[in-house]
C-alpha cells in the first residue's frame, strides 16, 4: 500500500534568490508568478517563508507589515493551500488574519514543537482555525532515547 505524500513547494522562500528579489522590490507579482509556477508544477501546498537567513536581513515588523498585501496575491495566483513557514507565533496570526480559506482550503501552521516557550498561545491560535499544523518533533526528553515525545505532542495538542 503506498502512502499518501504531500508536494510543498519551497520557492516562496528568500533562501532562493527570485523571492529575494521580490522581496527587495516588494514585487507582490514576483511571488505569485513563484505561486503559480509551482501550482502549475503540481505542488499541492505553498510554503511561505518571507523571513529572512543568510543572505539577506528582514525585520519581523517589515515581513508583518507586507503579508496583508501578499497572503492574498498569492492566493490570488494559484489555487491551493498555503503552508505558513515561521518560528514566530504573530508571523501565522497574521498570516490567517489575511488568508481566505474559502479560496484554497486549510492552510498548515509550520511549525510547531512542545519546547516553544509560548506553546500555550500557538495551542490557542491552532484551536481557532482550521489550519492543518505540523509539528517538529525534535528533541527527546526521556532517558531511555524512546519517541514518546511525538506521543506526548500529540496528546498535547488534541487537549
Amino acid at each position: 500500500m503506498m502512502k499518501e505524500i504531500s508536494i510543498i513547494g519551497e520557492l516562496i522562500n528568500h533562501s532562493f534568490a527570485r523571492a529575494r528579489t521580490a522581496w527587495e522590490l516588494k514585487d507582490v507579482s514576483g511571488y505569485q508568478n513563484l505561486a503559480k509556477l509551482q501550482a502549475d508544477r503540481g505542488c499541492q501546498y505553498l510554503d511561505c517563508n518571507l523571513s529572512g537567513g543568510a543572505k539577506i536581513s528582514i525585520r519581523l515588523e517589515d515581513i508583518i507589515h507586507f503579508l496583508p498585501k501578499v497572503i492574498p496575491a498569492i492566493q490570488e495566483a494559484a489555487n491551493i493551500p498555503i503552508c505558513f513557514d515561521s518560528p514566530s507565533l504573530e508571523y501565522h496570526k497574521t498570516c490567517l488574519k489575511h488568508y481566505d480559506i474559502k479560496k484554497t482550503g486549510a492552510p498548515i501552521i509550520n511549525s510547531i514543537a512542545l519546547s516553544r516557550e509560548n506553546i500555550g498561545e500557538w495551542i490557542q491560535l491552532i484551536g481557532k482555525s482550521q489550519a492543518k499544523v505540523l509539528v517538529v518533533v525534535s528533541e527527546c526528553h526521556k532517558s531511555d532515547n524512546s519517541i514518546g515525545q511525538a506521543h506526548e505532542a500529540s496528546e498535547v495538542l488534541s487537549a
